[in-house]
């Protein structure tokens, strides 16, 4: 089981979290009047970044920072195969193709 630090809640800066919540729930609303169908794919992007964000404060930074050259290596591997096999879509951009979406 995850352990939470308590002083993560203490020093949570909740006045940002609330504004930021806001912001993101007024978003939300709006695109899903607009676009019900994108609303949904933003409710799960938003629920996927939503548990990586608790994973990256949950964490130590020390151990972040033991793994930041291994995930910059990474990152840079993704770039390289994105300029060398990815499509491209909108005239801008490169995309992996990952099944009826591009990543």
């Amino acid at each position: 089981m995850l352990r939470v630090d308590r002083r993560l809640l203490v020093q949570f800066d909740w006045q940002l979290f609330g504004l930021a919540a806001l912001l993101i729930v007024a978003g939300l609303v709006t695109v899903s009047t607009l676009v019900p169908r994108l609303g949904a794919r933003q409710l799960v992007a938003l629920s996927i970044a939503t548990v990586a964000a608790m994973v990256v404060v949950a964490v130590d930074y020390r151990t972040l920072a033991r793994w930041a050259c291994w995930a910059y290596g990474f990152g840079l591997l993704f770039l390289l195969g994105v300029l060398l096999a990815g499509r491209s879509a909108l005239g801008a951009g490169r995309w992996f193709q990952v099944g009826p979406d591009g990543l």
